[in-house]
């Protein structure tokens, strides 16, 4: 169970405050469950999740350490990383971006982003653009990643992304 007040990291919207617990039917109408009150620190509504629901991904946000330690790896680490997982049995970048996401794993999102960016970078230089679907999971890959991270650290998003890119782990970013 996660205390009230307490943050964690809630399926595909990322960052969640734990507001409350709360006794609700179920939605089979078969008594009473209970559900966590949820509010998205991205914005959007209030999400009502059954507190025992092995559907839906929860964990608590990363410690401090552990998002210190993503500033720490190298761009080779995450270039092993992601030929690890292009070795899986995918066959498409929307598969792969599915799987990174399926992970709610901080390192593979960075690993997704890095490897997005390195690919829209070498794209524009040709005067190309990154497809559609490469494209939405960029965005959620850093939303997410970015999200927890300024959390977990105190920070703006921006500064979080600065600071990667100045690692060298965000190749083609222009600060804001």
């Amino acid at each position: 169970m996660y205390e009230i007040g307490s943050l964690i990291f809630y399926g595909s919207t990322g960052v969640c405050l734990v507001e409350g617990v709360k006794q609700m039917k179920s939605i089979s109408g078969s008594g009473n469950v209970l559900y966590y009150v949820l509010r998205p620190l991205s914005g959007g509504d209030i999400i009502y999740s059954p507190a025992l629901n092995p559907k839906v991904f929860m964990r608590p946000v990363l410690s401090k350490e552990t998002a210190l330690a993503l500033f720490s790896v190298t761009a080779k680490e995450l270039e092993t990383r992601a030929t690890e997982l292009e070795n899986t049995a995918i066959k498409t970048s929307a598969e792969l971006g599915r799987l990174v996401l399926s992970t709610h794993n901080a390192f593979d999102l960075l690993v997704m982003v890095y490897t997005l960016r390195q690919r829209k970078k070498e794209l524009a230089e040709r005067r190309r653009h990154l497809g559609q679907v490469d494209e939405h999971f960029l965005a959620k890959g850093e939303a997410l990643l970015f999200g927890e991270l300024s959390v977990v650290l105190s920070m703006e998003k921006e500064t979080v992304a600065s600071l990667l890119a100045e690692k060298g782990l965000l190749p083609g970013f222009i600060g804001k």
